[in-house]
């Protein structure tokens, strides 16, 4: 499972990745992110299918650029 990219959240699980920011969020992350940012696409991650998602965006991501 991947963890989230804050600093401050590191040590737990991430639930969700934004695929304009390009982090991983566990929930108190996404709750803030969500208020902040209404119009970023975020993608719920589910345990053991999370690697698949995030190489599945970063290859969108890089066809896009």
């Amino acid at each position: 499972m991947k963890k989230c990219s804050s600093l401050k959240h590191n040590e737990n699980d991430a639930i969700s990745f934004c695929q304009e920011c390009r982090i991983c969020m566990c929930n108190k992350c996404e709750n803030h992110h969500s208020e902040l940012f209404q119009n970023h696409h975020i993608f719920k991650l589910e345990k053991n299918k999370d690697i698949y998602l995030l190489d599945f965006v970063k290859k969108k991501i890089i066809k896009q650029n």
